[in-house]
């Protein structure tokens, strides 16, 4: 039913918007870990001085992971207009049909534009910010809802035509998992020793 090329775009489209949107949604959870790495260092630990190596880990990691999601995101719309998945979706659907942006993702962009003009204007206020905390917080839905509408359609063109697809499981275990393995990693050795310092003071005072 499919060529290769075509076989090849729905694979792609089924995997492709996934990744963009774990690259997104997985650096919350990393963020959690390295402040959760930052207060046991400093309030439990009581760390004498700037753990440099742990507090520089973290711009890196969003850095990259930022720069895969857009990588990935925009892979996606680039292949949704490609020949190959135009012809997939006459062949499935009737018609080759051009996915809009959901109106969530033009009304968080324009809230979150607000609030900042506003917050330049005023020096900060409780409105400017409160549109752009619900500015991203629309923006991040119309991403994820525009993502899943090119999975969704790649995935039921799979099953229509017997296409095999990738397994998401290992894709999203490893996303989530390497932000956090890298904290732990660069945060350890600090831990470990202001651990020991730690109980060597107590009882050195007992």
């Amino acid at each position: 039913m499919f060529s290769d090329d075509e076989k090849r775009a729905i694979r792609r489209l089924y995997l492709w918007p996934k990744l963009g949107t774990y690259f997104l949604f997985s650096i919350f959870p990393a963020l959690a870990v390295w402040i959760s790495c930052i207060a046991v260092d400093d309030a439990i630990l009581k760390s004498q001085g700037v753990y440099l190596p742990g507090l520089y880990s973290l711009l890196p990691v969003l850095i990259v992971y930022v720069a895969l999601c857009l990588v990935f995101s925009i892979g996606t719309r680039v292949m949704a207009n490609r020949p190959a998945w135009r012809s997939v979706e006459r062949k499935v659907f009737g018609e080759a049909a051009d996915t809009p942006l959901p109106g969530e993702l033009y009304a968080g962009i324009g809230m979150s534009a607000a609030g900042r003009l506003m917050n330049s204007r005023d020096g900060g206020t409780p409105g400017g910010e409160a549109l752009e905390v619900v500015g991203s917080a629309l923006g991040f839905f119309g991403f994820w809802r525009l993502m899943r509408a090119f999975h969704e359609a790649a995935r039921i063109a799979a099953e229509k035509g017997g296409v095999r697809l990738p397994s998401l499981g290992a894709w999203r275990a490893a996303v989530v998992l390497v932000p956090i393995l890298v904290f732990v990693a660069v945060f350890t050795p600090r831990l470990v020793s202001s651990a020991q310092a730690s109980s060597e003071a107590r009882a050195e005072a007992a």
